[in-house]
């Protein structure tokens, strides 16, 4: 039994980058986390050559701490944890991107150096590269900018992408034998 043309199409769905950019987007303003990352998103830009995601972000206030100068005047300074929620979620846009299945997998490692400070409804610049996807994990680069091109933030994020069909072992695999007992 052979499917028709429209059948196969149907079945699986194939999107560009740039379209599926769009809808992870889209969506993610809707979630409560996505609110407040999702919301000051200026403007994106996706390079298939060298395969990198940049992101124009307003930094929210509310992501933001409160901090006196010396002379008495208060200023928002984009908070660590802020930081690292952003860097987290626009690497994983960047990772679905490139990954064949579009797995956003989970985090295991998140590494971020803060080297300047940045300020509550700055304009800053991420970018993000999917250095090296694997069966199991996945490895990306990240980096946030002013719009000058000062570093404020560099880092790297390890995820683990579970597999979208599991199977169990099968005796004919010889992977039961070695499997530790449940008794």
């Amino acid at each position: 039994m052979s499917l028709s043309q429209k059948e196969k199409k149907n079945r699986g769905v194939n999107y560009n980058g740039k379209e599926l950019l769009k809808i992870l987007v889209r969506e993610s303003v809707h979630s409560s986390f996505g609110k407040f990352l999702g919301s000051t998103i200026q403007s994106i830009q996706y390079e298939d050559v060298p395969e990198k995601l940049t992101f124009r972000y307003l930094v929210p206030p509310a992501l933001c701490h409160e901090f006196e100068k010396a002379d008495g005047s208060k200023e928002l300074i984009f908070s660590t944890s802020g930081v690292l929620s952003v860097l987290d979620e626009f690497s994983t846009y960047a990772l679905i991107l490139e990954d064949k299945t579009y797995r956003p997998g989970v985090s295991v490692d998140l590494f971020v150096e803060s080297l300047k400070p940045a300020y509550g409804n700055e304009e800053v610049l991420i970018v993000t590269r999917s250095d090296k996807i694997g069966k199991i994990l996945a490895f990306c680069t990240i980096e946030m900018t002013t719009l000058d091109g000062e570093i404020l933030a560099r880092g790297k994020h390890v995820k683990y992408l579970p597999c979208l069909l599991y199977t169990s072992p099968s005796p004919r695999d010889g992977l039961l034998s070695r499997m530790p007992s449940s008794a």
